[in-house]
């Protein structure tokens, strides 16, 4: 499947497609000649059609993308760190035109057992349905569409509870327009973004001492390639140090890491949240969105920013939006 990846650096935005294709087929063969054979006697006892006992039906292959913890399952509405990007095209792709930034304004609720509703700016309240999952990579996918049938996307949700980063409070993904529109100057629209959604801690909550490492990852482009986070909270001066790596996917599957980039922020007083500016090796600087989540402050998502380097990119910067999450260790 294929994902845009943002590309804005010096009023350029570059839109890369990826796609892929399977297929299969088979083939049978036998000699040339035929043998003539003289028919048996018939079995005794005449073999039953009907396998006994009855085979068990092998299990669906899709799964609820919010299958897991209760406490994911069913939390009402969740606190989102949210992003999307639109803008609109000439027929052949060449000129773009309209580039729209939003950093807030994505919802993400409970609906009904084994279903939940997403909003994007510029979309409907749209339900979720089942979801398949991607084998090694630790997204499940689906397409969502909206009650009207107007719009609909591609969306990847990190399945709740997987190994590579087992989350009970917390979850992210990407998504992008996978259905043509047309605006009203017959260009077509282009629309992409992430977001992390969670249970927030209560500023009330979060724990008064002790000092605990976070773990986990964000990812850049919705290829599901991590890209590491690691913060260490000293809950006692309220105080969060850590590190960020993001990481591209290269066309031809290469991992390309950016940074480590370090940050040190404070939690201000009576707030579970927090925000601070990343000083990037090309001089740029980038901003993380720190949210904690779960009932004392057991994980935590969060939404970096910035124009980094990219030299697979004609050796420029590319501006990136990650949302990602990490657990307490």
């Amino acid at each position: 499947m294929k994902f845009t990846r943002g590309l804005l650096s010096s009023g350029l935005f570059a839109l890369a497609l990826i796609q892929s294709s399977c297929g299969g087929g088979g083939s049978s063969g036998g000699t040339g000649g035929s043998v003539a054979v003289s028919p048996g006697p018939a079995p005794s006892p005449s073999p039953s059609p009907t396998p006994s006992p009855s085979p068990t039906p092998s299990p669906s292959a899709s799964a609820t993308p919010l299958s897991g913890p209760v406490a994911i399952q069913q939390v009402g509405e969740f606190s989102v760190l949210g992003y999307e990007i639109s803008y609109d095209t000439s027929f052949n792709g060449n000129d773009r035109n309209n580039v729209i930034e939003s950093f807030d304004g994505t919802r993400f609720r409970y609906l009904q057992s084994g279903i939940h509703e997403l909003l994007l700016p510029m979309f409907e309240w749209s339900p979720l349905g089942p979801a398949f999952n991607s084998g090694s990579v630790p997204f499940s996918k689906q397409t969502v569409v909206e009650p009207s049938g107007s719009k609909s996307i591609a969306l990847s949700l990190l399945i709740p509870g997987i190994s590579a980063l087992p989350l009970s409070f917390t979850g992210f993904g990407n998504w992008y327009l996978n259905k043509r529109v047309l605006t009203a100057s017959g260009r077509d629209l282009q629309i992409q973004g992430n977001f992390a959604y969670g249970i927030a801690t209560s500023p009330a909550q979060l724990p008064q001492m002790g000092t605990r490492t976070f773990r986990g990852f964000g990812d850049l482009e919705g290829y599901g390639t991590p890209s590491p986070f690691e913060a260490t909270v000293d809950f006692a001066v309220r105080q969060i140090a850590g590190k960020i790596t993001p990481t591209f996917t290269e066309f031809g599957g290469g991992v390309v890491p950016t940074g480590p980039y370090s940050f040190s922020v404070a939690i201000p007083a009576g707030a579970s949240s927090t925000v601070t500016d990343i000083p990037l090796s090309n001089g740029k600087t980038g901003k993380l969105e720190i949210q904690f989540t779960g009932p004392t402050g057991e994980e935590l998502m969060f939404r970096f920013r910035g124009t980094v380097p990219c030299l697979f990119f004609n050796g420029g910067d590319c501006a990136v939006v990650m949302s990602g999450a990490a657990r307490m260790q």
